[in-house]
């Protein structure tokens, strides 16, 4: 049977949490809404989620307002400023020798992936995407999980979600996937309320030993393409 990987695209894939943080911490400065360590305990949250997380007593109108000042920069500046990880596209192209299906959870809205995702030139490897506009519930809500395994037709016991935050790790859990935690930065807050992932890389490249170990026949030389 088929196996499925789900990055996550933010942090994951792509350069671009120094980006998306500095943006906050501006926001942060100029509505006087709290401290890093607030606004890291919820990175990784879908935009909309994260403001109701951070601002919980706020009105509506204020949280849309900051949420669009957060996409318009943002939008801006990751087109520009966005890079893939050196680890990513030799990772992916070694996936692609084999019969496995690539596919990205992202929380970032659509306007920002689609372009980015050309940008970059991850779109050939990858075979389907859910961004925060296609689900009803973000991470760590599964939907993305079960959304993408339905097209497939592969059981979460089949299925790795890779991913740089716990709300990743969290939604693995939450579908009863493999949940692979990397580490790029460390600047993440440890969460004891969080699942434990089944393991943890700094380096993506070294998922394809991860595979080895719990999926050691889909990486046998007649399984290549």
């Amino acid at each position: 049977m088929v196996l499925c990987i789900i990055f996550d695209f933010d942090g994951t894939l792509v350069n671009t949490n120094a980006i998306q943080i500095s943006i906050l911490e501006n926001i942060f400065k100029e509505y006087r809404l709290g401290s890093r360590e607030i606004l890291l305990r919820y990175f990784g949250l879908r935009t909309q989620d994260f403001f109701e997380k951070v601002l919980p007593d706020a009105s509506e109108e204020l949280r849309s307002k900051l949420v669009n000042k957060f996409l318009s920069e943002y939008k801006r500046r990751v087109l520009l400023e966005a890079e893939v990880f050196p680890d990513v596209i030799p990772t992916l192209e070694s996936l692609k020798n084999y019969d496995i299906k690539i596919a990205i959870a992202t929380s970032s809205p659509k306007s920002i992936v689609e372009p980015l995702l050309t940008k970059t030139k991850l779109i050939q490897f990858v075979n389907y995407y859910v961004t925060g506009d296609d689900v009803e519930h973000g991470k760590p809500h599964p939907e993305s999980v079960f959304k993408i395994l339905n097209v497939f037709n592969i059981p979460p016991s089949r299925c790795i979600v890779v991913g740089d935050t716990f709300f990743d790790v969290k939604m693995a859990k939450n579908a009863h996937c493999k949940a692979v935690l990397i580490v790029r930065t460390p600047i993440f807050i440890f969460s004891s309320e969080a699942p434990l992932p089944d393991v943890i890389i700094p380096r993506l490249q070294d998922l394809i030993w991860v595979i080895r170990e719990w999926f050691p026949e889909e990486l046998l030389p007649h399984k290549r393409k």
